[in-house]
């Protein structure tokens, strides 16, 4: 799966985790063992990597990479 796919796949069930927790704690008692802050952290690392990859193979600013990943 593309690493961009599956970071915008982790960001959206992040937020509708979270818009609607209600639901998912009704329907699915496992859903109390979610930890979004742990989700939160494992999709900002794949977009820091990423971001520091393409960096590396362009040869551009880390910081400025890291931006237009997050804005993909």
């Amino acid at each position: 799966m593309d690493i961009v796919k599956e970071i915008a796949g982790m960001k959206a069930e992040i937020l509708d985790r979270l818009s609607n927790w209600g639901r998912y704690a009704e329907l699915d008692p496992s859903s109390s063992n979610y930890n979004e802050e742990e989700e939160t952290n494992k999709c900002e690392a794949m977009t820091k990597e990423l971001a520091m990859s393409r960096a590396r193979e362009s040869n551009l600013d880390y910081e400025t990479t890291l931006l237009q990943v997050k804005l993909e």
